[in-house]
């Protein structure tokens, strides 16, 4: 393939989302950084973007810097909304589409339909919090687990929840609070030897460090006897 078609082929590609909430964090991820990539970034934001038009169909001056912008803005929603239509698979994704349709703009504006995901996705509210709590408490981590998913599950639970304040001391205590009997001493050595520099990245690494040392040796022999049986 050539690096045109390459080019062609990303800048094309546009991902799906199918209303399920544990699939919209990365589809977002996903979305956002398709529409950076295409450059209407700005037109999907939760508020009405500065320079878009009145009017989907408002005579603009190019001959002004002003009217370059808003036609700038206007080709990008128009863009940004051919795109969230066809991300979507799901029917009632698709009324937010439809919701975002006016006599001014026939063809919709893609922050309103932004701003409805952000508050179907993403609550900023009482029960947002709530559900937090109940997501961290399930979190769980076996013996011989790595670390590594539990952080992993850690930062999906921050992405899916930004709009809500975490403070990083709560998510160490739960981390610390699931990882099984082995990790008590170590971790509790190298609080009390870095003090107040001891955060979540060294938690992550103290742990990573140790599962290593007891498991992760074992597993990967595990995997080579499985191999050379198949």
């Amino acid at each position: 393939m050539s690096e045109d078609k390459e080019m062609l082929s990303v800048r094309t590609y546009i991902p799906k989302f199918n209303g399920e909430q544990d699939k919209f964090q990365i589809w977002w991820a996903q979305f956002k950084a398709h529409c950076s990539h295409i450059g209407v970034i700005e037109a999907i934001g939760t508020t009405r973007p500065v320079n878009l038009p009145t009017t989907e169909d408002e005579v603009i001056d190019l001959s002004k810097k002003d009217g370059k912008l808003q036609n700038q803005a206007r080709k990008a929603n128009a863009t940004a909304m051919v795109s969230l239509t066809l991300a979507f698979t799901k029917n009632s994704l698709l009324g937010m589409i439809y919701s975002a349709e006016s006599v001014e703009y026939p063809n919709g504006e893609a922050w309103k339909v932004v701003s409805k995901l952000m508050k179907k996705y993403k609550p900023d509210n009482f029960m947002a919090s709530v559900e937090l709590e109940e997501e961290l408490a399930a979190l769980s981590m076996g013996r011989e687990d790595d670390p590594e998913e539990l952080f992993e599950e850690i930062s999906i639970l921050k992405n899916k929840y930004s709009r809500v304040n975490i403070e990083e001391v709560k998510l160490m205590a739960t981390v610390i609070s699931k990882a099984p009997s082995e990790y008590a001493s170590t971790i509790q050595n190298e609080r009390r030897r870095l003090g107040t520099k001891f955060d979540m990245e060294t938690l992550e690494e103290v742990m990573q460090e140790l599962w290593k040392s007891l498991y992760a040796k074992s597993k990967e022999k595990t995997t080579t006897i499985k191999e050379m049986q198949l």
